[in-house]
């Protein structure tokens, strides 16, 4: 796991799921308050300006808003060019079977290669 997020949820500190969703699904879960989070929102600088009560990182237009904006864009953009929201970072910490149903969408040829089952 990349060290620069951390796999709780910010609203209610529950542990996080992998997501093998669709591009447009956040690649973290939480199953207690059924939140989905993309990392640009779980890094210790997006969760210095979370604001659990509004549910938000601040006031469109500060930095911190604007910084955790750009990040999940960004991310969402490279789902887009993988087919899936899942992360390379995830890929063992999610179940052989998800992965074997991931392999038949159409995925970039790069993360295709990283999920592709052993050839025997």
């Amino acid at each position: 796991m990349d060290d620069a997020y951390h796999r709780l949820c910010p609203l209610c500190g529950g542990q996080l799921t992998a997501i093998a969703g669709a591009p447009t699904t956040p690649p973290w879960g939480c199953f207690v308050c059924r939140q989905g989070w993309h990392v640009g929102e779980l890094t210790q600088e997006a969760r210095a300006c979370f604001r659990r009560e509004q549910r938000d990182w601040g006031y469109p237009g500060t930095k911190g808003h604007e910084r955790v904006r750009k990040a999940v864009q960004i991310e969402r953009e490279e789902a887009h060019v993988r087919g899936t929201s899942l992360r390379p970072d995830q890929i063992g910490l999610v179940p052989k079977a998800t992965l074997l149903a991931l392999s038949k969408r159409r995925l970039s040829s790069g993360f295709s290669d990283l999920i592709a089952p052993p050839v025997a």
